[in-house]
């Protein structure tokens, strides 16, 4: 995937993110997404063959995310301690 394409799928999946947690998984449909999104349901349907693959993309990303940024945290409070 070029830059272009993943910067669309992470954009996808961050207002994807925001939809589930405002409705939950059940009240979200991907009708929803892709009039939040602003595209083609052809390009949404491109990237995510259905909303379960969308969710769980979603949760996949999110831990993803919030795993790098435990460990740049870990790694900056360990550069601290070294420098003390």
């Amino acid at each position: 995937m070029g830059p272009h394409k993943e910067d669309r799928r992470t954009y996808i999946l961050q207002k994807a993110t925001d939809i589930f947690l405002n409705n939950g998984y059940e009240r979200t449909s991907m009708d929803e997404v892709n009039e939040c999104i602003g595209c083609s349901k052809a390009t949404l349907y491109k990237y995510f063959c259905s909303k379960q693959e969308l969710f769980m993309n979603v949760i996949d990303h999110a831990v993803h995310t919030y795993t790098q940024a435990i460990i740049n945290t870990t790694a900056q409070l360990q550069n601290r301690e070294i420098d003390c």
